[in-house]
C-alpha cells in the first residue's frame, strides 16, 4: 500500500529531525511572545523613548529613581507624554500639568479602568481580593467605590470629627510626652494616627499604644506591600521570563506578605464582629445586616482592606512632612501666622482648637496644606491606569487598552504651570496665584474618575493636624540633623510606592501649659469612651 502521508519517505532519523525542528520552531515563537513581544504596538504619532534592550526595555535606562528620571526625559525631550517599553509593557507616562488635566480628567471616562500586575495581583491580593484602587472597573468595583464615598462626603467627614479629635489628641499627647527633653523622628507617630482612622472607621479598633507590637507589623507590612504596586524592584511585572526563575526573592516575599496579612486581618475582623451591638464601624454596620445588605462579605474585606492596608499611607507620610517644613528656615514664622490668624478668628486658643475640626477658615493654613501636597507627591507615580476606549490628544488617537502611568511629581513641578518657583516651597502659592488657585491644584491623589475617593478627608485631617500643632506648641528641629527639604531628596526610599522622609529630629514645646491642658483635657472628656476601643485592651 502506498504511503500518502508528508513524511512517509522520511526516515525515522529524517523525522526526528523535522519534528526537532518544528520544536525549535515553535519555543522561539513562544519565547518571542513570551519574554521579547510588546504588550501593545506602537501608538502612531506619540513620541516615544527608546532602548536598546529587548528584555528590559526602558527599565535599564531609569534607575533607582523612576519619578524623576521620567520627569528628566520629558524635559530633554520637549514630551509632556511618551511611550516607552518596560520590558514588554508598553507604558504611556504623562509628565506636566496640563498633559494630565487632558488625560485624566477631560478624558477620564476614557481611563477608568486598571492594569493587571502579576506580583500585586495574582500573588499579593488573592485571598482577600482585590481593593477599590487596584481593581480594574466593572460593576463590582463601581459598587464598592459608590458605597466607600458614602463615608468622605462633606456632611459624612463632619459625623466624623470626633474620630479625627480623637486620633488628634492622640498624637499630640503621645508625641508631646515622648519629646520631652529629646528631638524625635514623628512618622510612626503620624502613621499611628492615620492607620487608627481608618481602622476605626473599618473596625471600630485602634492602637493606643506606639510601641504595640500588631501596630508595628501591620506598619512594616503595609509598607512592604506597597512596595508590591513599585514601577521598581518588580522586574516580574513586565520581564515575564522572570516569574520563570527557581530562586525569585519577590514572588516569596509577595506571597509570605499575603498570607501574614491574612492573619492580622482577620484578627480586625474579629474584634469588629464581637462589638457590632456596641461599636460603629464598617464591618459592624454589615454583620447587623444578617446577609440583606446590598454588599456581601467580599465586598467589605476589599473596601476595609483599601482603607487599612494602604489608604493610610499618603496621610501618614503628608503629615510627618508638615512638621518637617515647620522646622525649616521659615518654619517658626509660619507657625506663629497659623496661631495668630485662627485666634483672631475665633477670638481664643481653645475655640479655634474646637472649630477646626469642622472648617478650615485659615486661609494660611489651607494654602500650606495644598503646597505641601504640591510639593511632595508621596505617591510620585499614581497607580497604573489602562484606556478603556479610543480617545484623541492633539494629533494622536490613543488606543483602547494601553497602560498609562502620570508622574505626579513631575506634574506637580511643571515650571510652565506653577511659575519659576516651583521647585521651591511657598506656602501662599495658592492665595496669591489666583491661576493655581483652581482644583485639581495638584495631582498627589491622582485624579479624575479613579482620584482617591478620600482628598476631602485628608486634606480635613492634615489641616487639623497643622493648626492644632501650631496652637499648643512651638516646634523646634534637631540642630544636630537638619533635615532635607529638597523634593527630589528627602524620600528615605526613593524605589518606594509611597515615599517617606529620611529620619530627622522635633521637639514640641508647649506654648501655655494651662490652656495646652485645657485643649487636651476637652478632647479627653468627649472621646473617653474610644480610647478604651484600643485593641491592646480587648480581652
Amino acid at each position: 500500500m502506498l504511503q500518502t502521508s508528508v513524511f512517509g519517505n522520511l526516515s525515522t532519523l529524517q523525522l526526528g529531525g523535522v519534528v526537532l525542528v518544528l520544536g525549535c520552531f515553535c519555543l522561539a515563537v513562544w519565547l518571542y511572545n513570551f519574554t521579547i513581544k510588546p504588550s501593545q504596538p506602537k501608538i502612531d504619532g506619540l513620541p516615544e523613548v527608546k532602548t536598546n534592550s529587548p528584555f528590559f526595555g526602558i527599565l535599564t535606562t531609569l534607575g533607582e529613581d523612576h519619578p524623576t528620571n521620567l520627569q528628566k526625559l520629558s524635559l530633554e525631550k520637549g514630551a509632556p507624554v511618551f511611550q516607552c517599553l518596560m520590558g514588554t509593557q508598553r507604558v504611556v507616562f504623562v509628565n506636566t500639568y496640563d498633559a494630565a488635566n487632558e488625560w485624566f480628567i477631560k478624558n477620564q471616562t476614557a481611563l477608568i479602568d486598571r492594569p493587571l500586575f502579576y506580583t500585586f495581583h495574582q500573588l499579593v491580593s488573592t485571598s482577600q481580593g482585590l481593593t477599590i484602587g487596584t481593581s480594574p472597573w466593572n460593576e463590582t468595583c463601581k459598587k464598592r467605590r459608590l458605597n466607600v464615598q458614602r463615608y468622605m462626603t462633606t456632611p459624612a467627614i463632619k459625623e466624623r470629627a470626633g474620630l479625627i479629635d480623637l486620633e488628634g489628641f492622640s498624637f499630640l499627647r503621645d508625641f508631646y510626652r515622648d519629646s520631652q527633653g529629646k528631638y524625635i523622628y514623628p512618622y510612626k507617630y503620624t502613621q499611628r494616627l492615620a492607620l487608627n482612622f481608618t481602622a476605626m472607621l473599618s473596625y471600630a479598633t485602634r492602637f493606643d499604644k506606639i510601641e504595640t507590637p500588631l501596630l508595628n507589623e501591620i506598619l512594616e507590612m503595609v509598607k512592604l506591600i506597597s512596595s508590591f504596586r513599585s514601577t521598581n524592584n518588580n522586574l516580574q511585572d513586565f520581564v515575564p521570563f522572570v516569574r520563570l526563575l527557581p530562586e525569585n526573592e519577590r514572588k516569596r516575599q509577595a506571597v509570605e506578605a499575603s498570607e501574614k496579612r491574612n492573619i492580622w486581618l482577620g484578627k480586625l475582623t474579629e474584634e469588629a464582629i464581637s462589638h457590632k451591638d456596641t461599636r460603629k464601624s464598617i464591618v459592624g454596620d454589615f454583620a447587623n445586616t444578617d446577609g440583606k445588605a446590598r454588599l456581601n462579605i467580599d465586598d467589605i474585606k476589599s473596601i476595609c482592606v483599601g482603607l487599612v492596608s494602604g489608604g493610610f499611607e499618603t496621610i501618614g507620610s503628608t503629615a510627618s512632612l508638615i512638621l518637617l517644613q515647620l522646622v525649616s528656615p521659615n518654619g517658626a514664622k509660619w507657625q506663629q501666622r497659623i496661631h495668630d490668624e485662627l485666634v483672631e478668628i475665633y477670638g481664643s486658643v481653645e475655640s479655634a482648637y474646637e472649630n477646626v475640626l469642622c472648617e478650615e477658615k485659615c486661609e494660611f493654613g489651607v494654602s500650606f496644606i495644598r503646597e505641601l501636597l504640591r510639593m511632595y507627591a508621596v505617591i510620585p507615580l499614581i497607580p497604573a491606569r489602562k484606556t478603556t476606549k479610543p480617545f484623541q490628544w492633539n494629533d494622536t488617537v490613543i488606543p483602547e487598552g494601553v497602560t498609562v502611568i502620570l508622574n505626579a511629581q513631575a506634574a506637580n513641578h511643571d515650571e510652565n504651570h506653577f511659575g519659576p518657583t516651583v521647585h521651591e516651597f511657598d506656602p501662599e502659592r495658592f492665595m496669591t496665584d489666583k491661576s493655581v488657585d483652581v482644583p485639581p491644584y495638584h495631582f498627589t491623589f491622582g485624579a479624575g474618575s479613579r482620584a482617591c475617593t478620600a482628598i476631602n478627608l485628608s486634606n480635613r485631617i492634615l489641616y487639623v493636624i497643622l493648626t492644632r500643632v501650631c496652637l499648643l506648641f512651638k516646634v523646634h528641629g534637631d540642630p544636630s540633623k537638619t533635615p532635607d527639604f529638597d523634593y527630589l531628596n528627602y524620600a528615605a526610599d526613593r524605589t518606594a510606592q509611597t515615599y517617606w522622609p529620611k529620619e530627622f529630629g522635633i521637639q514640641l514645646e508647649a506654648r501655655d501649659e494651662v490652656i495646652l491642658d485645657a485643649c487636651m483635657s476637652a478632647s479627653k472628656a468627649k472621646c473617653t469612651e474610644e480610647l478604651g476601643y484600643s485593641i491592646e485592651y480587648s480581652a
